[in-house]
């Protein structure tokens, strides 16, 4: 009883403020992707853990981070933590057709990756946080070309935004764990030419996802994280034209993708920790949800053709130059989660190698934090056996991210 009156007293304080800017956040990008665009599952999430290309899952450097991997990682936060930060990704998709050497579309890609959460210490064991941040986030956008004798546009845009809320228990100094609730909300819009109909809607709806996590330290300089993402559910909703001047239902039940994340970090004196990290992603779960037409079953089609599980690695270090400076960097490695056979105009992806950097400032309370990186250009030729619309050679990559973070302690 004296863990709940005093997380509410703290959670009134401090907290109300915190959440009242995550949910303004919420609302003014939720209808953009909070993603690298055309990067199909988020990696990381918040600008420190971005540095680091996500691998403090033991110990993550903001509450955004532990939200994202390992609710169990919120005991870090001794002190109230609010967190935000807001960055620009940007890199460009390009085709070249097989057959048609004319059709070449090329596309810069250019989103807004926002984030804030907040991390607040109830007692000397309970700690609660809250966010708001993205799961999922595409775009892909192809206009006509009659001079190459393309008359329509191809274009897809997704976006998955979490409102995680959890909780972190210290069951003793080296053991932690977490549970942790999300609140999902789905935006899927599209419109491609198929033989029966044009296709066009708007899908909006609700969903769920949990997950648990866990955090050990066997010896004073070691850290091991986990976390446990059970699959998840966005009930999506929406209409098109149907042929004869109605209209018909669309519909799609998204399963979100179950996902386990590991980590280890070592600290090397007071000044340099090494993590490494890796992530387990059921994505192939993608491949199984349907987008339903009520009028022409004929051109339903899995939300992800020929989908993939994601294997994702990554290794990261953080350096304590001064008391006020902390440099980090990370690189990442992910396999591609779209087969051949889904290769298309609306979806497509490639195998996912990035770099990080960053610094964070602090002052007093108060910590500025800043990353850049990139990720690398890559290409997938795909032949006309394995094509489902257009084969050809897809690029993807070639651009970077942006971010800057404030953090205040309380």
């Amino acid at each position: 009883m004296k863990a709940i009156k005093a997380s509410r007293i703290v959670w009134r304080r401090s907290g109300l403020a915190v959440w009242a800017l995550v949910a303004c956040l919420s609302l003014a990008f939720g209808p953009c992707p909070p993603a690298r665009a055309s990067a199909l599952l988020v990696s990381t999430v918040g600008a420190g853990d971005t540095a680091t290309n996500g691998t403090d899952i033991a110990e993550p450097v903001g509450p955004s981070g532990a939200l994202f991997s390992n609710p169990a990682g919120l005991a870090v936060f001794d002190r109230t933590t609010a967190a935000g930060s807001f960055g620009v990704g940007f890199g460009q998709e390009q085709i070249r057709a097989l057959g048609n050497p004319a059709y070449r579309p090329k596309r810069r890609i250019l989103t807004t990756i926002p984030d804030a959460a907040v991390a607040v210490p109830a007692d000397e064991r309970l700690t609660l946080g809250a966010g708001v941040s993205g799961s999922v986030g595409t775009m892909f956008n192809f206009n006509p070309d009659p001079g190459a004798g393309v008359t329509a546009d191809f274009f897809s845009e997704v976006t998955i935004v979490n409102l995680p809320l959890a909780a972190s228990y210290r069951i003793g100094p080296r053991l932690w764990v977490g549970a942790e609730l999300t609140p999902l909300f789905g935006y899927f819009r599209a419109h491609y030419p198929t033989p029966v109909v044009p296709v066009r809607f708007t899908l909006r709806g609700p969903g769920i996802q949990s997950m648990v996590g866990l955090t050990w330290r066997p010896a004073p300089d070691w850290s091991l994280g986990l976390g446990l993402r059970s699959p998840g559910m966005v009930w999506m909703r929406g209409s098109m034209p149907a042929p004869g001047a109605k209209r018909q239902d669309v519909r799609l039940d998204l399963e979100v993708p179950a996902q386990i994340s590991l980590g280890v970090t070592k600290r090397f004196g007071r000044r340099l920790s090494v993590s490494v990290a890796g992530r387990w992603t059921d994505s192939s779960s993608l491949g199984r949800s349907d987008v339903e037409f009520e009028a022409t079953p004929a051109i339903d089609t899995p939300f992800v053709p020929d989908a993939l599980d994601e294997w994702r690695a990554a290794v990261g270090c953080r350096y304590r130059w001064s008391e006020a400076l902390e440099l980090r960097a990370g690189y990442a490695h992910a396999t591609r989660i779209v087969g051949n056979r889904g290769i298309s105009p609306l979806l497509f992806d490639a195998q996912d190698d990035r770099l990080g950097g960053g610094l964070a400032w602090t002052r007093g309370s108060w910590t500025v934090e800043a990353m850049v990186g990139y990720w690398f250009l890559r290409s997938r030729q795909v032949g006309p056996q394995e094509a489902l619309i257009l084969p050809g050679r897809y690029r993807f990559g070639g651009g970077g991210i942006v971010m800057l973070g404030l953090v205040h302690r309380i």
